[in-house]
Parts: C-alpha cells; sequence; structure tokens
C-alpha cells in the first residue's frame, strides 16, 4: 500500500511539473511571437527611413544647383539655362521644377525649389520664359505663395535676401542628418532588444531541462 501510494504521489508530481512545464513553454512562446511581432514594425518603420533617405539623397545632390539658383535670384540676375551643350544642372533643375502661372504667357515659378519671407508674405520669384524654351529667364517679379498675387520686384527687392530665405531644398541636408541619427538609434535598440530576448530563451531552456 505504502509503495502504490508513493507511486500515486510521484506521478501526481510528474503531472504538475508536466502541466508547469507547458504554461512556461506556452508562455514563452506566446512572449516570442509578441516580440516578434514588434521587431516585423519596428524594422518595417527603418525600411521605411531607408526609402526616406534614399529620397532626401537625391534631394542633397541638388543642393549645389539650389544654391546657384537662390545666388541668380538674390542678385536679381538673368538666368542662362543652356550650353551648346545642352541643358545646364540649373537647366535641368528649372526644366523639372517649372510652373507655369495660368493666363500669363511665358511666366512661371519654382514653388519647390526656394521662398523667401518679406514684409508681403511668403514668396517667390516669376521668371519669364524668354524664348518659350526654357534656356533663358528673366527675373518679373515675384508671387505670394498664400494671396497667389503677383509682386512688383520694386516692392521687395532688399528683402530678397539670404536671411529671408525659407522653404529651400538645402533643408533636406539637416532632414538627411536627423534621419540617419535617429536610424543608428533605431537599429541600436532592436539589437539590444534581440540579444535580451536570447539571453532570456537561453535561460528558460536552461530551466527545463532540469
Amino acid at each position: 500500500m505504502a509503495e502504490q501510494e508513493e507511486i500515486k504521489q510521484e506521478n501526481l508530481s510528474l503531472k504538475i511539473d508536466t502541466l508547469t512545464l507547458r504554461s512556461k513553454k506556452e508562455n514563452l512562446l506566446c512572449d516570442v511571437s509578441v516580440l516578434d511581432e514588434e521587431l516585423e514594425k519596428r524594422m518595417d518603420f527603418i525600411n521605411l527611413l531607408d526609402k526616406l533617405k534614399t529620397i532626401l539623397d537625391k534631394l542633397l545632390s541638388m543642393i549645389p544647383v539650389v544654391r546657384e539658383f537662390v545666388r541668380l535670384v538674390e542678385e536679381k540676375k538673368d538666368i542662362r539655362a543652356a550650353s551648346p551643350y545642352g541643358y545646364t544642372p540649373l537647366g535641368r533643375l528649372l526644366k523639372e521644377y517649372r510652373t507655369p502661372l495660368l493666363r500669363y504667357d511665358r511666366l512661371v515659378i519654382f514653388p519647390e525649389i526656394t521662398s523667401w519671407q518679406t514684409s508681403k508674405g511668403e514668396v517667390i520669384p516669376v521668371y519669364e520664359d524668354y524664348n518659350r524654351r526654357g534656356t533663358e529667364y528673366r527675373l518679373a517679379g515675384f508671387w505670394n505663395v498664400q494671396t497667389e498675387q503677383g509682386i512688383k520686384n520694386s516692392e521687395i527687392r532688399d528683402e530678397i535676401i539670404p536671411e529671408n530665405r525659407i522653404c529651400t531644398l538645402e533643408q533636406a541636408e539637416v532632414y538627411v542628418k536627423a534621419v540617419e541619427s535617429f536610424m543608428e538609434e533605431m537599429k541600436s535598440t532592436e539589437s539590444v532588444r534581440h540579444d535580451r530576448s536570447v539571453y532570456k530563451t537561453d535561460k528558460e531552456k536552461d530551466g527545463w531541462s532540469r
């Protein structure tokens, strides 16, 4: 009788241990699943940042040409956008970003390249496409971004200066550095998380084997 009772107790203890191990295993699998899902979401976010960085890198390559453009605007000079060999780098930039002003013959603006904050509001330069081929541009005035009205060059001439420059592609340089810093921080965090989860899993496995 004593032996049977002892066997019964051992069987009961074995069942309890089995149920405990099964519960721990299920909890661990659940934790791992949550971690995997969290990691996948973060990796998707990092991939999006990679794509954003690619776009910003493209904008960065335009910065020297953008600087040439804003210099010519601030010096109120005409723009020669072609050479005997074809469009210049500036000419290609202007061709890509030009927007015709409706109802105004040959007048174009470049709203995505740069703007200036003045006493008349935020303005962008208005150029006359002199020969209609996008190779010769003459400064005709400025365009108010908010009111969509023209402003004479003489009214804000002295306000078109570097200190008043806003919304330029040059800001892409700042964005790229911010994105790179954030991405490095994210990747570092994910690496630490991964190492900790592996370490925890190994400890749990060691506990089961005892």
